[in-house]
């Protein structure tokens, strides 16, 4: 078997054998050095920049590997160059086979025959290298050159044959070789491909932006071909700052983390290729980089840009062997790459800083102290209601959300008729209104609210509703307390002006009716009992006597009476008033005493307390003229904050309550308004002065005490005295 036939066995062998081109052209510069017995071999394969580096080689020492590998069609001149662009010069032509491939045997001696302005038409390595032959057979597919086999010796031999027998098989090298640049693109596009899904996908997930660029930087940087043992930084630039912040980095020690933390745009070449929005590549660690770098490896650099708008979002920061040249095809990889980091980082950062202001909406609606709402209408149905909702009302906002109709099914019953109309009718019209009502808790409490509504609307979309609901409920109590001290003012202010003229009168008139006593009191003994005047002498006795049992009332309402205070048993009270009372309640009426045992005592003046309580009880007698229920109630009692939120008058401590209840017609709002003021009586004209109740009162707040009345029309009355113990 020749040696064409045994290298081209080989070479179909070899092809089956290897799984890459690098591994497949090594194993050839293997082949044809054993076959034909050559120690210089190396093959220079074409990239998409135009340079010719070798893909494999063996012999060569390693300075001539430095000076020859990245030789470049667009700007060296060397035979190589010309035989893989197909472009020879005249001077080549003596030395060019009919296949195209350059051979030069007794290379130094022709070299030296050449004139001199030839010679800066070779580079010279190989002559100084003193190589006496020198040949590159180009590996041709289809009519495109994909490179070129290089094989030197030193000796005076004789490669005129070699050459013909590597130029029988460089179609079958240079397809094979095609073969291995379609998969390896292919291979790329595929990785390509796949980093982008995986970036794709990582993008949807529920995430952060700096979770995803660390995604990010473990899937880019892992490529094995791309980045020295897989390190690389992914930087941010920060938002008005014109800076880079490291957001993320893979195969980094923590010395090595921390050299470029934070870089400015324009520094380092990072920064520069942030500023220019241009890639920047370096083969090592040169001058340009400003930031110390000894804790790593010697390296070289890609720094892409990430792009959007025209404006720099961040940049890839890539490391690559020292000395790696500069290659398009990763370059574009690169550049896909941060294209597509580009639209993932805008709309991963308006995400995040949409979430950030809808953020800040929501802690500024729940720091409202009021439920911020938005509606729909046709039909009226709440699409968000705050949290403050459930904290206010106990309502869930589940169900403001879901369940038909919330808003006026828990509308007080009294205002539903206003909202209802306010759904059906206002909506109509854009603007912004004011509702004041009742709501129900869900704790069956009753609270106000103001609802401050906005109503929008556009063409062919049906009104959208705003509102905001505030709870005024403790408003409106003090509006109500307002109101109720502002009528005990003009009650007091009322009651001292009668007070005044009925002080002075009673004073008068009580004198008036001492004298008519008086002359009575003679007149009926000097008068025997059979003289016809004796009966009439009685009655204007009696009559007298009743007149001043009424100036004493009035002068006790008047102040002109002060109570004399001492240490008294309320329950003792009770029963001596009860003595008195018994022929004068009824026999229809039940009399049913509930006195404490252990009460404690008081300091009062035991006559004002038994006629404040026969008082109460004829009024009560009076309410039932039909009969009933009389109960009077003696109770030990603690009075605390809450009561008094609810009754002014009172004051906390300790008090005996004195009650007395009834079963009669009881007395309605209005009435009860009215119930303590002088002279105002619902008796018929006779039956009565209207000064009973105003003397209870007058004598429970003369004893530092207060009285609590609950009534209702139809169901009876409650009396309760407070007093002060002792």
């Amino acid at each position: 078997m020749n040696e064409t036939q045994l290298l081209t066995d080989n070479l179909i062998k070899l092809f089956g054998e290897s799984s890459t081109r690098k591994e497949y052209t090594q194993a050839v510069v293997d082949l044809i050095r054993r076959i034909t017995g050559l120690k210089y071999i190396g093959i220079r394969i074409l990239n998409l920049d135009g340079d010719i580096p070798y893909d494999s080689y063996a012999g060569f020492s390693r300075k001539f590997w430095d000076s020859e590998n990245w030789l470049s069609v667009k700007k060296d001149k060397c035979a190589c160059i010309r035989v893989v662009s197909g472009n020879p010069d005249p001077v080549d032509i003596p030395f060019m086979t009919p296949s195209g491939s350059f051979c030069l045997e007794n290379s130094i001696g022709v070299f030296a025959e050449l004139q001199s302005d030839v010679h800066s038409k070779f580079r010279g390595t190989c002559i100084q290298c003193g190589f006496g032959s020198i040949a590159v057979i180009p590996l041709r597919y289809q009519n495109n050159t994909l490179g070129a086999i290089h094989i030197a010796d030193k000796g005076s031999r004789s490669i005129g044959e070699v050459v013909e027998r590597i130029e029988s098989v460089a179609p079958l090298i240079a397809t094979t070789v095609h073969r291995f640049n379609i998969e390896e693109r292919i291979q790329r596009d595929y990785e390509l491909q796949t980093i982008v899904s995986s970036l794709l996908r990582h993008s949807l997930e529920d995430i952060t932006l700096d979770e995803f660029i660390r995604l990010s930087a473990k899937t880019v940087f892992a490529v094995p071909w791309l980045a020295l043992n897989s390190m690389g930084r992914i930087y941010l630039a920060l938002e008005d700052s014109k800076k880079l912040k490291l957001t993320a980095h893979n195969g980094l020690s923590k010395e090595s983390q921390m050299s470029c933390v934070e870089i400015p745009f324009g520094r380092c070449l990072c920064g520069k290729a942030a500023l220019s929005t241009e890639v920047f590549f370096a083969e090592d660690s040169d001058a340009r980089h400003e930031y110390d770098c000894h804790s790593l490896p010697e390296h070289g650099h890609y720094c892409v840009p990430i792009i959007y708008d025209r404006k720099a979002l961040g940049v890839i920061n890539l490391y690559t062997k020292q000395g790696h040249r500069r290659s398009s095809a990763e370059e574009e990889f690169l550049k896909t790459i941060a294209d597509t980091l580009a639209g993932i980082i805008a709309r991963k950062s308006a995400e995040e800083h949409q979430k950030q202001l809808e953020k800040q909406k929501q802690e500024l609606v729940e720091a409202l102290d009021a439920i911020v709402w938005e509606a729909q209408t046709n039909p009226f149905q709440f699409t968000f209601v705050s949290r403050k909702a459930e904290k206010i009302l106990g309502y869930p906002v589940k169900s403001w959300l879901s369940e038909k109709g919330f808003w006026r099914n828990h509308v007080h019953p009294e205002d539903r008729e206003k909202i209802e109309y306010f759904i059906s009718e206002t909506v109509k019209h854009d603007g912004s209104y004011q509702l004041a009502y009742k709501m129900i808790a869900s704790d069956g409490s009753v609270l106000w609210f103001r609802n401050n509504v906005t109503i929008e609307s556009s063409a062919g979309s049906p009104p959208h509703l705003r509102g905001m609901m505030v709870d005024i409920t403790k408003v409106k109590k003090m509006e109500e307390e307002k109101e109720k001290t502002q009528a005990q003012l003009f009650q007091a202010q009322k009651l001292e002006s009668i007070v005044t003229m009925t002080g002075g009168i009673a004073h008068d008139f009580a004198n008036v009716l001492s004298v008519i006593k008086g002359y009575s009191d003679i007149a009926i003994k000097k008068a025997e009992k059979e003289n016809p005047l004796h009966g009439d002498l009685e009655e204007i006795k009696f009559v007298t006597e009743k007149g001043i049992a009424l100036i004493r009332q009035l002068l006790f309402f008047s102040n002109k009476q002060q109570p004399l205070l001492k240490e008294i048993d309320i329950n003792a009270s009770v029963n001596d008033a009860m003595r008195l009372l018994s022929r004068s309640i009824g026999d229809n009426i039940s009399v049913n005493i509930d006195l404490a045992s252990d009460l404690k005592t008081v300091q009062a003046d035991k006559i004002h307390i038994e006629q404040m309580l026969m008082n109460l009880a004829l009024n009560a007698r009076d309410a039932m003229p039909s009969g009933g229920k009389l109960v009077i109630r003696t109770e030990n009692v603690a009075v605390d904050k809450n009561y008094c939120r609810s009754f002014p008058d009172a004051n906390e401590g300790d008090y005996i309550c004195l009650s007395v209840s009834d079963t009669g017609v009881g007395m309605d709002d209005e009435l009860q308004k009215r119930i303590f003021e002088p002279f105002f009586t619902t008796k018929n004209p006779g039956k009565g002065t209207g000064l009973g109740l105003s003397v209870v009162y007058g004598i429970a707040k003369k004893h530092g005490g207060w009285i609590e009345l609950q009534s209702k029309a139809g169901e009876g009355t409650i009396f309760r005295i407070f007093l002060p113990v002792c």
